[in-house]
């Protein structure tokens, strides 16, 4: 096998004007040395079969369902805008909508659906801290984007899908003033919830922030990144509801609905996780979901109120408090699940770390990577690995010991038999040279 030494010396420094022509010279010569050995590894994980594993990998993490239930699932996040309700009038607003938001594609079809309010969870709704009251009976104007994205990439409107008399359940709902002046001071001064239409998105079609037309509403409807949908599984195709939503989702979110009345302190909600997750009388899916409630839990103070260094501290700190608590369940279905709820949850975090905080995240983490443990706890620990550390160098001042720590499991990356964990392990073990 061909062996290529990590580089981890940075390769961005640029010579400077002072600079002789021996040292602009050598440092050219650097640059020429990373490319080379850049393409050398690349080529090599084209040779061994490493970019069709990592392609597995990721398909893997894409359609591998782990919650325990084919029931349709929706979210229950703090003050998420979430409501049942029975559509009583569908009609088409084009014209209404282009006016108020110009820069939204006039090909596509938008929809205002009369939604009448059959129960909330969380009977105010906030948004930038303006709270708006819901209660049974209201009238929700939701808006839909009739849109669907082919695969050469082009939009074109899509089939109807709001009936009248259906009862959906609706979440992940954005106020947006009907008169589109949404920059305004008195845009949302109005507690009438009529003078708003609720977007409800069209993820099929999403808008990419900094690259869309911000008039664009179906840009304006998915303000935010919602990391708990792909945590709970949540169905977002074709848009965010569940039609004649089951007796049992509706059950669990009144149960589930008992955490956000708690104190907000982090030991009295921990202290609730930790029974739900532990009663064996509840269904294995119910026990999974409640592992998802770890993360609403307050932050300690140390890291609300952050030094990045501290509050890097604390973060791991927390993290391998999640893992000591997973580490001691019984059952390797509700690891792994609770596994990718971390991978979700923390993937979007930059934070800083110190050498310390690294180590002893990365102790709480390497038992489920054991050879011993089941196939679906070894994958998403392996996935974890690769997201939360090295996609993209998270560790802050920590980083020089992650990569310490790639060069280290290359052994073990070369020694793999699962194609899974042998993807996350590999990209682990030199991914990082391409990035640096």
């Amino acid at each position: 096998m061909t062996t290529i030494g990590l580089w981890t010396q940075g390769a961005s420094a640029q010579p400077s004007k002072g600079a002789s022509a021996t040292l602009q010279e050598q440092l050219l010569q650097q640059k020429a040395t990373l490319k080379q050995q850049k393409e050398a590894i690349l080529e090599l994980g084209r040779s061994s079969g490493e970019e069709e594993r990592d392609r597995e990998a990721a398909d893997y993490l894409e359609t591998r369902r782990l919650l325990q239930t084919d029931l349709p699932q929706a979210p229950l996040p703090p003050k998420g805008y979430i409501a049942l309700v029975k559509v009583e009038a569908v009609r088409r607003v084009d014209s209404e909508v282009l006016r108020a938001y110009p820069g939204s594609r006039p090909e596509l079809h938008y929809y205002e659906v009369q939604a009448r309010v059959l129960k909330v969870w969380d009977s105010e709704w906030r948004y930038d801290h303006k709270p708006f009251r819901v209660r049974a009976g209201d009238v929700l104007p939701l808006l839909w984007v009739a849109c669907k994205r082919l695969r050469d990439g082009r939009e074109v409107a899509a089939e109807p899908i709001w009936q009248e008399g259906q009862v959906c359940l609706v979440y992940e709902l954005v106020p947006l003033p009907e008169s589109g002046d949404y920059l305004s001071s008195t845009a949302y001064l109005s507690e009438n919830l009529s003078d708003y239409w609720w977007a409800i998105d069209t993820p099929e079609c999403w808008r990419v922030p900094r690259r869309s037309n911000p008039d664009d509403v179906l840009y304006r409807a998915k303000m935010r990144y919602s990391w708990y949908l792909r945590a709970w599984e949540v169905v977002q195709e074709p848009t965010l509801r569940v039609v004649s939503p089951p007796a049992e989702l509706l059950q669990v979110l009144d149960e589930e609905a008992g955490f956000h009345q708690l104190p907000e302190e982090r030991s009295v909600r921990l202290a609730w996780v930790t029974q739900r997750v532990q009663d064996k009388s509840l269904p294995l899916w119910k026990r999974q979901r409640a592992l998802v409630y770890w993360f609403f839990a307050p932050e300690e103070r140390e890291t609300r109120f952050k030094t990045e260094e501290s509050g890097g501290r604390a973060y791991a700190r927390q993290q391998a408090e999640y893992l000591t608590f997973l580490q001691g369940l019984s059952e390797p279905l509700l690891q792994a699940y609770g596994l990718r709820a971390m991978l979700w949850c923390y993937r979007g975090r930059v934070y800083q770390s110190s050498s310390e905080a690294f180590e002893v995240w990365l102790s709480a983490l390497e038992p489920f990577l054991a050879k011993d443990r089941p196939a679906e706890v070894r994958r998403e620990a392996a996935a974890v690995l690769y997201y939360c550390v090295v996609y993209p160098a998270r560790w802050g001042v920590a980083r020089e010991q992650a990569l310490a720590y790639a060069e280290a499991v290359r052994s073990q990356w070369e020694q793999e038999s699962d194609r899974i964990v042998r993807a996350y392990l590999g990209s682990v073990g030199w991914r990082f040279c391409l990035r640096i």
